[in-house]
């Protein structure tokens, strides 16, 4: 509080909201249902975002970074420097390890939500395709309200990039995990998603048949996605341009189109014993990742890891790139690349997407990985139980049997979630004289690697009683 004018004693009692909610079903026809809803939805938060106050109190744990070669040159894996040690023990007793506070002012995240959804039964047998047909389709549109958001008090602005983003530096030498607050966002990210489906049912004294298709659309926002439960990793883990004050982009969870489909053939071979295959098919578009900076951080012995935009080495993979104009833009120095580094550089942007953005930030979650498709099966076998009734069901599972036909199927490929989110980090960059200097290139990043468990197949044997 002395440092920052703000306490680190806050904490989640005493938060109230108020959550209406409002829904109805109408029954139009005999076959066709109306339904609506709207509301507002709280909860879920993890309650180790408190926790981490009380475990990091800047006291209790010191902090110490370096990447000076003198420093961590001699390190062997298992004992570390004592000029790391002697730099450790000194953040504790100064009080610069790391802090987590809750903001004295801090709001619960909410979110109103708004579902409109209708479903028709239908006999198609005019049209030769029978009866027991069911359509439905929903909407659904939320608003969110405080969003959590994680701020690093130890950051001030010094100055500001060639590009009009801040330029930060620590003010108490907190370091790379910093003093980090957890507050709310006065931003309000949306999502609005579409979907339909349609469902067939066929019952033919032994013969019986479900066939099911659907798509959903999805065009979801968020200010941070909050993916893990310490709050350095909240701060760290997601692409920006102002590290303190961060905007609305797309959602890390949204996939924005997305199909799935299901058959399911059975036969009685024997009364009441059915032999079952079942079939589950998805199909949908990539996961959203960013175009980053690669930002190297100080040398010095302990400098706190501080890259060109003032953030801990930590994320040092994780500012948004500027996307130049050409060879000549203004605001980017080249002279530190070769020519062909040029060359690879403008044509990845031709060919990546970036060209958009000329002269601009690249945006959050601007990008998308390769599409991904699978086939899942399952057969079962009914066998007699024990008694009357009683049924024993043998059941085999492959996950992902596209990949079992062919070792080129069913692959899914992503940029990766690494330590600073899924960005790929193509630049490595200085400023100096109010240019950007570009020093290296490296297009590689931004390969999509295998996600070797969704990849490959699985094959899992089951036996389920019934009684």
């Amino acid at each position: 509080e002395t440092r920052f004018g703000v306490p680190n004693n806050a904490n989640f009692n005493n938060l109230n909201l108020l959550q209406p909610r409002a829904g109805v079903t109408w029954g139009a026809t005999d076959n066709l249902e109306i339904t609506a809803g709207v509301g507002r939805f709280s909860g879920g938060d993890p309650s180790v975002w408190l926790s981490n106050s009380y475990t990091n109190t800047g006291l209790s744990v010191g902090s110490a970074f370096s990447a000076d070669p003198l420093v961590i040159g001699g390190f062997d894996g298992v004992n570390l420097p004592q000029a790391m040690l002697d730099a450790n023990t000194a953040s504790g007793l100064a009080g610069t390890g790391a802090v987590n506070l809750v903001d004295p002012d801090y709001e619960m995240s909410s979110i109103w939500r708004f579902t409109l959804g209708a479903k028709q039964h239908a006999d198609l047998s005019g049209m030769g395709l029978g009866d027991n047909w069911l359509f439905g389709v929903d909407a659904l549109y939320t608003i969110q309200e405080n969003p959590n958001i994680w701020q690093n008090l130890d950051l001030a602005q010094i100055g500001t990039a060639p590009d009009g983003r801040p330029i930060y530096n620590s003010q108490f030498g907190y370091g790379a995990n910093g003093a980090l607050m957890l507050t709310n966002s006065d931003l309000t990210p949306k999502t609005f998603v579409l979907s339909g489906y349609f469902n067939k049912d066929i019952d033919l004294d032994r013969f019986h048949s479900t066939i099911y298709a659907g798509y959903a659309y999805t065009d979801a926002e968020d200010v941070n996605p909050a993916t893990s439960s310490t709050a350095s990793s909240n701060f760290e883990n997601v692409a920006a341009i102002d590290y303190n004050n961060p905007i609305i982009a797309r959602s890390n969870y949204g996939v924005k189109h997305n199909f799935t489909a299901r058959w399911d053939i059975g036969y009685e071979f024997f009364r009441d014993l059915e032999t079952r295959l079942s079939l589950f098919g998805q199909l949908n578009s990539g996961k959203y990742f960013s175009y980053t900076f690669d930002t190297n951080g100080g040398s010095d012995a302990f400098a706190g890891g501080a890259n060109l935009f003032g953030d801990s080495d930590d994320s040092e993979r994780r500012s948004q790139i500027y996307v130049p104009t050409g060879p000549t833009d203004p605001l980017v120095d080249f002279s530190q690349l070769t020519q062909s580094q040029i060359d690879e550089l403008f044509a990845f942007i031709d060919s990546s997407g970036l060209s958009e953005y000329a002269g601009k930030i690249a945006p959050r979650n601007g990008f998308k990985s390769d599409w991904w498709g699978k086939i899942d099966l399952r057969f079962e076998q009914q066998l007699p139980g024990f008694r009357d009734g009683d049924k024993l069901r043998l059941i085999l599972d492959i996950d992902n049997f596209t990949n079992l036909l062919n070792d080129d199927w069913g692959i899914y490929r992503e940029v990766t979630f690494g330590g600073s989110g899924h960005n790929a980090a193509i630049i490595e960059s200085e400023i100096a004289g109010g240019q950007f200097v570009f020093t290296d290139v490296d297009t590689g990043a931004a390969r999509q690697n295998i996600i070797t468990n969704a990849s490959t197949w699985q094959i899992n044997f089951g036996v389920r009683y019934d009684f």
